[in-house]
C-alpha cells in the first residue's frame, strides 16, 4: 500500500474516535478498581461490583455524548466531523441508557440476600442522596419510552433531548454524594467531578449560548426553485459577512420571521461553490419541515450556522485517484467538491457515480453532466436502479484500474453506503479506503 494513502485523515479519525471514547472508560475503571485496593474494598459481590462499575461508565459515556451535541468545532474534528460525531453519541447514549437502567437492577441480589426491601431500590425514601437517583433513573427510563415510542413527533422528541441533561446531573449528583467508592476515594472523586461538571457545561451550553456565541451569519432567500422528484433548490445571498466553508461541508439553517416555518435549526449539506458569496443547499422534501421550506420567497431572513463536517475535499487531497458514489440527494455534497475540483489543478483523476431510482429522479444530471465536460480528468457515470437494479461494489471497483490505491467516498441514503461498504471490503479494500457522510444523522 503506498505511503500516501495509509496516512489519509479517515484512518486517523477512526483512531481518534476510538481512543476519545474507550480511554475515558478506561480511566474510570481504572480508579474504581485502584478505589478496591482500599481496606474492606472487595468486600461486594459480584451483581454489587458490575453495578457500581457499569453506572460509572454510564456516567462517563453521558458526558462524551454531551460534549459532543455542544457542536464545537474542535471537538467534531476528533471524532470524524459532526455528522459521525452524532452518530457516535447516538450510539453511545444507547448504551449509556443500558448501563444506568441496569444499575439498581443489579443490586437486587445484595438487598435480597442481605434482608433489605428491595421496593428500596426503585422508590423515594428518606435519604437524599437515592432519592436523587431514583428520580435520575425514572428520568431515563422516560426517555427511552420516548424514543421508542414511534408516534411521538419530531417537535416533542426534539424538546425531550434538550432537557437530557437534567438526568445526567442528578445521576452525578447521586454518584459523589451517595456512600459509594467515588465519594470514599478522591481520585476516582475528582474524575467524575470533572466529567460531570464538563458535561453539564456542555449541555448548558447547547442549551442557552449556543445561539448566541456560535458562528452564525445572517442570509437572505435568493431563489427557491422545485426541481422535481420531491427535491428543492435553495439559494441565500449573505446580508453582511459571508461564511467562508471547505467544499463538502454543512451548515446549521434557522428561518426567521416566517409563522409558517419552524425557526428550528436543521442541516443541510452545501452544494455551493466556495468561491461564491452565495450559498446553495439542494433540500429533499420528506417531512414536514423540509416542505415547509417551499414557503419561503426571496428576501426572507434565514440564520446559518456552521460550518462543519469534515467530508471536503481538502481533507482527501492526498488520494491522486478517487470514486465518488452520490445517491439521490447524497450528490448535494459533491456538487460543492466537483466545483471546486473543477478549477483546482492538483494532479487527481475522479469518477462521480451518481445513483438515482430512475432519470427523472436525476434533477442535477445536466448539471454535473455540464461541469464534467470542462474538465477531462473528471469522469460523470449515472446509475438507474430500476433499469440497472442496485448499484454493486463490484461495478465501483471496475470503474478504477487501481482500486487498491483508490479512494471510494459516499454519501446518499444510509443502508446504500453500508451495503456498499460492505461489498467493498469483501472485495478486499481497507477500510481507511472508504469514507461516507451521514447526511440523514438527524
Amino acid at each position: 500500500m503506498p505511503e500516501g494513502l495509509r496516512r489519509l485523515p479517515i484512518r486517523r479519525q477512526h483512531q481518534a474516535v476510538e481512543f476519545a471514547v474507550l480511554s475515558p472508560c478506561v480511566v474510570i475503571v481504572a480508579l474504581w478498581l485502584w478505589s478496591k485496593t482500599r481496606p474492606g474494598g472487595w468486600e461486594v459481590t459480584l451483581p454489587q461490583a458490575l453495578s457500581q462499575v457499569l453506572s460509572l461508565i454510564a456516567i462517563q459515556l453521558f458526558a462524551i455524548v454531551l460534549v459532543i451535541a455542544a457542536r464545537s468545532r474542535g471537538i467534531e474534528r476528533i471524532y470524524g466531523g459532526l455528522d459521525k460525531g452524532y452518530r457516535t453519541h447516538g450510539k453511545l447514549a444507547k448504551v449509556a441508557f443500558g448501563l444506568m437502567l441496569a444499575h439498581p437492577v443489579l443490586l437486587v441480589p445484595h438487598y435480597l440476600a442481605t434482608g433489605q426491601p428491595v421496593p428500596a431500590l426503585f422508590w423515594f425514601a428518606d435519604f437524599w442522596p437515592r432519592n436523587v437517583g431514583v428520580a435520575s433513573w425514572y428520568l431515563f427510563i422516560g426517555f427511552v419510552g420516548l424514543t421508542l415510542w414511534r408516534k411521538v413527533d419530531y417537535q416533542h422528541w426534539l424538546v425531550s433531548h434538550r432537557v437530557l441533561g437534567v438526568p445526567f446531573v442528578l445521576a452525578g449528583v447521586h454518584a459523589v454524594a451517595a456512600a459509594s467508592d467515588v465519594r470514599a476515594f478522591e481520585p476516582l472523586r475528582f474524575w467524575v467531578v470533572f466529567w460531570v461538571v464538563l458535561g453539564t457545561a456542555c449541555w448548558l451550553y447547547k442549551l442557552f449560548l449556543y445561539e448566541r456565541l456560535a458562528r452564525r451569519y445572517a442570509y437572505r432567500v435568493e431563489s427557491v426553485e422545485e426541481k422535481g422528484g420531491g427535491i428543492l433548490d435553495l439559494r441565500l445571498a449573505p446580508d453582511g459577512a459571508r461564511m467562508s466553508y471547505e467544499p463538502g461541508e454543512f451548515a446549521f439553517l434557522s428561518v426567521q420571521g416566517r409563522a409558517d416555518v419552524s425557526p428550528e435549526q436543521h442541516p443541510f449539506s452545501l452544494a455551493s461553490d466556495p468561491a461564491r458569496r452565495g450559498l446553495r443547499f439542494g433540500v429533499r422534501q420528506t417531512g414536514d419541515y423540509t416542505k415547509s421550506l417551499s414557503r419561503l420567497r426571496p428576501g426572507d431572513r434565514v440564520d446559518v450556522f456552521g460550518p462543519y463536517g469534515e467530508f471536503t475535499s481538502y481533507n482527501f487531497d492526498s488520494a491522486r485517484r478517487q470514486v465518488w458514489i452520490a445517491g439521490g440527494i447524497g450528490v448535494t455534497p459533491f456538487l460543492s467538491m466537483l466545483q471546486h475540483e473543477s478549477h483546482t489543478e492538483d494532479g487527481k483523476r475522479l469518477t462521480l457515480v451518481y445513483s438515482v431510482k430512475s432519470r427523472a429522479q436525476a434533477v442535477y444530471a445536466e448539471e454535473l453532466e455540464a461541469l464534467v465536460a470542462m474538465e477531462p480528468a473528471i469522469d460523470l457515470v449515472l446509475h438507474f436502479s430500476d433499469d440497472e437494479g442496485f448499484l454493486t461494489g463490484e461495478r465501483l471497483v471496475a470503474l478504477t484500474d487501481q482500486p487498491e490505491t483508490t479512494l471510494f467516498l459516499m454519501c446518499g441514503p444510509g443502508p446504500m453506503m453500508k451495503g456498499l461498504r460492505r461489498q467493498l471490503l469483501g472485495l478486499g479494500l481497507k477500510p481507511h479506503q472508504i469514507d461516507f457522510e451521514e447526511f440523514d444523522f438527524v
